[in-house]
């Protein structure tokens, strides 16, 4: 079984977290095989595009391993 995501599936995860009161976002480098902060980026500027949220809106870290 995968655990893999469509990308507009991904962008409805954050966008149900946001609207439920989350706004900080917790990545690292070794998640999603090195892709999960390109991901991150791409949701971000969607959510931006699409009115649901500003970037002043969000709180995102990333762990350096």
């Amino acid at each position: 079984m995968s655990w893999r995501l469509t990308f507009c599936r991904k962008v409805a995860v954050f966008e149900r977290a946001f609207k439920s009161g989350v706004n900080f976002f917790d990545s690292a480098e070794i998640y999603a095989d090195g892709e999960a902060e390109t991901f991150i980026g791409k949701i971000v500027y969607t959510g931006i595009d699409r009115g649901v949220w500003s970037r002043e809106d969000l709180v995102l870290t990333t762990n350096i391993t």
